[in-house]
């Protein structure tokens, strides 16, 4: 028992995941329990009022048009704002922001760990065909919860640094930085105590990529 535990957290401590990140489950296929008022600007400089929330299948936006429920383009959205929750387009999702520096961005995009549940519902005698077609294919937004076998949520992390959408881990983000900085930015990322899953330090790191001194975060 207690090897298995410590192949566990070695495995964790090599992917740089938590146990909050493997834990975390949501009950709703959506970002927020019911639909809010949402601010959208559109990619031609449109703002548009609306009644929105973020599909957790695909991080798309999804918003009511009198009693139907559609999902929008999101080619077609530059962000969406929900009060002082905003989200930006990655790629071709929405990610919601977490922190900027200068022109750059941190974004965080969170999404049902299908995978995960479709495996999960395939070793399970209690799934009916209805959820099977409803939940797994995600073919519509499903406004149940899901008390007992919530979804298990994965969250991954994105810069917008120098207006590119480049992916948060080491092997891509240590080709776009300029080689007389890469020292520093090993000196930051191979630290015992830097995580790539960890926000506070992205934050960091987010620093140092958008030209703050190597001396004023290194700590």
């Amino acid at each position: 028992m207690k090897r298995t535990i410590f192949c566990l957290l070695c495995l964790m401590a090599a992917t740089g995941l938590s146990a909050q990140d493997m834990d975390e489950t949501s009950k709703t296929t959506t970002e927020y329990p019911s639909f809010q008022k949402a601010t959208v600007v559109t990619e031609n400089g449109k703002t548009l009022k609306l009644w929105g929330n973020i599909f957790l299948k695909d991080g798309s936006f999804v918003y009511k048009k009198g009693s139907n429920i559609l999902r929008a383009k999101t080619e077609t959205i530059k962000s969406v704002s929900f009060g002082d929750d905003n989200y930006y387009r990655c790629d071709s999702m929405l990610a919601k922001l977490i922190d900027t520096c200068n022109s750059n961005m941190l974004l965080e995009s969170r999404l049902i760990d299908r995978e995960n549940w479709e495996r999960r519902i395939q070793n399970s005698q209690d799934i009916t065909s209805l959820t099977m077609r409803d939940v797994v294919q995600f073919s519509t937004v499903d406004h149940g919860t899901y008390e007992d076998d919530p979804f298990p949520i994965f969250r991954d992390y994105f810069f917008v640094y120098n207006g590119e959408i480049v992916h948060a881990s080491d092997r891509v983000m240590i080709k776009k930085i300029p080689k007389d900085k890469r020292q520093q930015f090993r000196a930051l990322t191979e630290k015992n105590t830097f995580n790539w899953r960890d926000k506070e330090c992205l934050k960091k790191l987010l620093k140092f990529i958008s030209g703050v001194s190597f001396d004023e975060i290194k700590d």
